[in-house]
Formats: C-alpha cells, structure tokens, sequence
C-alpha cells in the first residue's frame, strides 16, 4: 500500500516539522504502508531549481499512484498546496485521509475526508496511526 502525506510546509520551521513528519513516516513504514512526503526531497527540488509548478507536478504524479491521502492538519493556518492535493484526489477519486489537531477548529476539511482521526500531541498521533485500519480504506467509486 502507499499513500501521500499532505502537510502544510509555507511558513512552518522546518526543524519543528521534520521530526513530526519523520515519526509519521516511520509508523507508516512499520504498518507496510510506503509513505512519500515532498519534504524529504526538498534539497532535490532546490538542486535542480525546481518551481512551484513543478514541485505540485509532482506531487500530483505522486498522489495518482498513491492509495490513499494522508493530510496531516497541525493548526488553522491553510496551506495552498495541500488544498489542490485534497481537491486532486476528490476529483480523481482518491481516498483522503485527515489527522487533525484537536485545537485546529477552523476547517472543513474533515468534512470532505473519507475519515480523520483527532489527535492533540505527536504521540497521541502516532498511537492514533498505530490503532488505524487503513485496509479499510477503498477507492471511490462514481
């Protein structure tokens, strides 16, 4: 199984956000689930002078051989990228998955996912990751 992990990266400290992501990444793995992040190639991207097109290209290319959507929501603040990665998959029929902080209130984006889990510290997410049946989760169909 594989799946995208969306996250909101403009205007986040990177020092703040690897760790996070890294811990998300490592239960994915331990799960069998192969988890792609965009942030772990950003040296790449800089390196070959990638542009923002370029980068949600590849995203996009990414999240189409992808099972599922993971959007990981760490606060209010939106993110442009990870809107048109939700909106990608609603259009392709993607499953989206949101884990949501308890204290970001002001989304819909739960709504709009096949399903979300609620967490309030990384180590209540994790374990949250842990309890999840992600065989449950199913294309959709039209």
């Amino acid at each position: 199984m594989k799946s995208f992990l969306a996250y909101r990266s403009t205007g986040e400290d990177p020092e703040v956000i690897k760790p996070l992501l890294s811990s998300v990444r490592e239960v994915f793995k331990n799960k069998g689930i192969d988890m792609y992040a965009t942030f772990f190639d950003e040296k790449f991207f800089i390196h070959k002078d990638f542009s923002k097109r370029q980068i949600i290209d590849h995203a996009l290319k990414t999240i189409e051989d992808s099972d599922f959507l993971f959007v990981l929501v760490t606060s209010n603040k939106k993110s442009e990228g990870m809107l048109m990665e939700i909106g990608f998959c609603l259009a392709k029929s993607i499953p989206v998955i949101v884990a949501i902080k308890d204290d970001a209130k002001d989304t819909y984006i739960p709504e709009i996912a096949q399903t979300y889990i609620s967490w309030s510290d990384t180590e209540n997410l994790i374990e949250s990751i842990k309890n999840f049946n992600f065989n449950q989760i199913e294309k959709y169909t039209q």
